[in-house]
C-alpha cells in the first residue's frame, strides 16, 4: 500500500488530490471548485464533471448546518437520497446526466454542493459554493464638491468605479441579513467633464448613473 502524487500531465488547471493506492493501482480526486449565485425563487443547474461514470453522489451542506445527500449506483440503477424532490432532483434521469437542478432557490439553500463521480480514472469532484444573489439599491447625489454613490443591500457586495477617475473611495457596510451596501465618495472638485458617471458592477445586472455638473 502506498500513496500517489500528480504528476503536471494530470493537473490541467485542476487541484489534484492523492489517495491511498491498493495493488499498485492509480488513482486520483481531481477538485475544481466554483461560485454561483442565484435569484431569490429562481431555478439553477450544477454539473459534475462529464465523463463516464458508475457511481455519482451528491452531497449538500447548508450555511445553517443541515445537509442532504442523493446519488446514483450504474451497477444496479439505484437512487438514494434524503434531500427533497421539492428542493433539488436530477435535471434529466441520472443513467444519462448527473446534473441536478434547484428548483426555487432560497436564502436557507445557501451553502456547498459538491459532485463526486467515480470513473475508470478515479474519483472527478466539482464543488459550489451557491449563495442567493440580491439587487442593490442605487443613488447618486452630490453636495459641497462631493458625489456620493450608493449601492445599498445588495448581495454579493456591488463595484463602484466613477468616469472619469478621480479622488474616490469606497467603504462597504455588512448589514445584518448578510447583504452589504456599498458607499463610494468622489471629489468633484478639480473635474472638468461636463458629466460625472458612477458605474456600479453587479451579478444581477449593471447601473451607470450619471451626474450633470453644467
Amino acid at each position: 500500500m502506498w500513496v500517489s502524487s500528480c504528476g503536471e500531465e494530470h493537473l490541467h488547471g485542476q487541484r489534484c488530490l492523492p489517495i491511498i493506492i491498493l495493488d499498485n493501482i492509480s488513482f486520483y480526486i481531481f477538485l475544481d471548485k466554483f461560485s454561483k449565485y442565484a435569484k431569490l425563487g429562481t431555478a439553477i443547474e450544477l454539473h459534475c464533471p462529464p465523463e463516464r461514470y458508475n457511481l455519482t453522489v451528491w452531497k449538500v451542506n447548508f450555511n445553517n448546518g443541515q445537509h442532504c445527500h442523493l446519488s446514483f449506483k450504474r451497477e444496479n440503477n439505484t437512487i438514494a437520497r434524503n434531500c427533497s424532490k421539492d428542493f433539488i432532483d436530477w435535471v434529466s434521469i441520472p443513467e444519462e446526466d448527473s446534473a441536478v437542478q434547484i428548483k426555487s432557490f432560497q436564502m436557507s439553500r445557501e451553502g456547498i454542493y459538491r459532485c463526486f463521480i467515480a470513473t475508470a480514472k478515479g474519483t472527478l469532484n466539482h464543488e459550489y459554493e451557491v449563495s442567493l444573489s440580491v439587487s442593490p439599491q442605487v443613488s447618486l447625489t452630490h453636495a459641497n464638491g462631493t458625489a456620493v454613490c450608493k449601492a445599498a443591500a445588495g448581495k454579493p457586495a456591488a463595484g463602484i468605479s466613477w468616469n472619469p477617475p478621480g479622488d474616490s473611495q469606497n467603504v462597504t457596510e455588512i448589514l445584518p441579513n448578510d447583504t452589504k451596501t456599498v458607499i463610494s465618495t468622489y471629489n468633484m472638485k478639480n473635474v472638468n467633464e461636463d458629466k460625472l458617471t458612477c458605474i456600479i458592477s453587479h451579478p444581477t445586472g449593471g447601473k451607470s448613473l450619471i451626474l450633470t455638473l453644467s
